[in-house]
C-alpha cells in the first residue's frame, strides 16, 4: 500500500512547479519550499529614497518554509470558512476535537480595498506599497517575550500550503502560498496555557456590552496596561478592538483577562520622503517607525486610544509605572535575544540584531513612556 506521504510528494512538486502567487518560489524539496514573500516590493534606489527602504529586505530575502498538509497537522484540520477584512487571505479551520485554528497569508493586498478614484493616486500608491513597511515575519519573534512577561499570546507557525485534497473547495484561493497558522481563542481550550486556558473567550464588543449591562463584570486592567505597554515597546501600530480576545477564569469570576492577538504590525518601519509627506498630510502620524526611541507616545497610541479609555479607567500614574517596571524587568537581554532568534534564520541575519538593539533601548525607557 502506498503511504500518504509518498503519494503527496510528486503531487506537491507538480503543483509547485506551476504555482504563481504573490510570493515567488525559487526552490523546493519534498518537505520545504524556498520563497521570496513579497517580490512586488522591490524598488530601485530612487524608489527606495522616495517610498522608503522600509522592510523591503525582509520581504525580498529567500526563506525556507516547511510544507504542511491540512490532513496531517494537529491530527487533521478541516477548512470551513474564509474570513478576514480583505487585506490578508484568511481561512478558518477546525480539528476533529473541535479546536479552532486560523490561517493568514503573510503577504497583504491593501490596494484592493481602495476606491477606484484613489488607486492610481499618490495616496493609493502609498497604501499598496505600505505593506513593505510591515515586517513579514514579526509575529514569530514575539512569543518568548510575551511568555516571560506573562501576557497571553498565540504561538504561530510559519507554513507553506500546497494544493491538496484536504483544502477542498478552498484550493483555488489558498493553495501555494505562505501562511501564519495559529490557534483561535474562541472556545474552551484546556491545553494552551499561552492563551490562558479559559473556558470561554469573548470579542471586544461582547465585553463592552457585558460591562454596560452588568456592573459585576470587570476587566483585569493591570493585565491590559501591561499588554498595551508591550504594544508600545514593539511599535505595533494596529491594536484596535478586533485584535483582542477576552477570557474569563473558571468558577464565579467575572473578570475579563485580555488575550491580544494579530501581531501583524510589530516593528513597523518607514523612511521614504514621499511616504513621510503623505503620512503627515493624511494625519496618520500614529504610523511611527520602530526606532531606538519613540518620537511621540501620544501619537503612537492615538489610533487605539479608545481601547485604553474604555478598559483602563481605574489605572493611575503609579499603576502604569508598576506595569512598566514589571515588564522591563521580565524582558532581560537574554529573553529579548531568545525571542528574536525565533525569526527564520535568513531573516534574523537581515534585521535580528537591529531589532534586538532597538528593543533593549526602548525597554530601558518603559517607565518614561508609561508616564507620557
Amino acid at each position: 500500500m502506498i503511504s500518504k506521504k509518498k503519494f503527496y510528494v510528486p503531487f506537491i512538486i507538480l503543483l509547485l512547479a506551476g504555482a504563481v502567487k504573490a510570493q515567488t518560489i525559487i526552490g523546493h524539496t519534498a518537505s520545504h519550499v524556498t520563497v521570496v514573500a513579497g517580490q512586488e516590493y522591490k524598488k530601485s534606489k530612487l524608489g527606495q529614497w522616495l517610498w522608503g527602504k522600509n522592510r523591503r529586505q525582509e520581504w525580498l530575502t529567500p526563506v525556507q518554509v516547511p510544507i504542511v498538509l491540512l490532513d496531517t497537522i494537529y491530527g487533521g484540520l478541516i477548512p470551513y470558512e474564509k474570513s478576514g477584512g480583505g487585506e490578508s487571505k484568511s481561512l478558518r479551520l477546525r480539528s476533529a476535537n473541535g479546536k479552532e485554528y486560523a490561517l493568514r497569508s503573510i503577504n497583504k493586498t491593501r490596494g484592493k480595498t481602495l476606491p477606484s478614484i484613489l488607486k492610481n493616486s499618490l495616496y493609493g500608491e502609498l497604501v499598496k506599497d505600505g505593506v513593505s513597511m510591515s515586517h513579514p515575519f514579526a509575529a514569530f519573534a514575539l512569543p518568548a517575550m510575551l511568555q516571560k512577561a506573562n501576557i497571553n499570546h498565540a504561538q504561530p507557525q510559519l507554513i507553506f500550503l500546497p494544493g491538496h485534497a484536504a483544502l477542498d473547495t478552498f484550493n483555488a484561493l489558498f493553495a501555494n502560498d505562505v501562511y501564519l497558522l495559529e490557534e483561535r481563542p474562541v472556545s474552551d481550550i484546556n491545553d494552551a496555557p499561552h492563551l490562558g486556558n479559559y473556558k470561554k473567550y469573548f470579542g471586544t464588543i461582547e465585553v463592552k456590552e457585558k460591562l454596560r449591562d452588568n456592573n459585576q463584570y470587570k476587566v483585569d486592567q493591570q493585565a491590559l496596561i501591561k499588554a498595551r505597554l508591550f504594544d508600545i515597546l514593539i511599535s505595533d501600530v494596529d491594536r484596535h478592538g478586533g485584535n483582542w480576545k477576552w477570557g474569563i477564569e473558571d468558577g464565579a469570576s467575572k473578570v475579563f483577562i485580555p488575550v491580544p492577538n494579530d501581531r501583524d504590525q510589530a516593528f513597523f518601519t518607514h523612511d521614504g520622503l514621499l511616504t513621510n509627506i503623505v503620512i503627515a498630510v493624511t494625519r496618520l502620524r500614529f504610523l511611527q517607525s520602530f526606532e531606538h526611541t519613540i518620537k511621540n507616545v501620544k501619537t503612537l497610541t492615538s489610533h487605539d486610544r479608545m481601547l485604553d479609555k474604555y478598559f483602563a479607567t481605574e489605572m493611575d500614574y503609579m499603576d502604569w509605572q508598576v506595569a512598566a517596571a514589571t515588564l522591563r524587568q521580565s524582558l532581560t537581554d537574554s529573553v529579548i535575544t531568545k525571542s528574536i532568534r525565533q525569526l527564520p534564520p535568513e531573516i534574523f541575519a537581515v534585521s535580528g540584531k537591529e531589532i534586538i538593539e532597538k528593543l533593549q533601548h526602548r525597554r530601558n525607557k518603559l517607565e518614561h513612556y508609561a508616564a507620557r
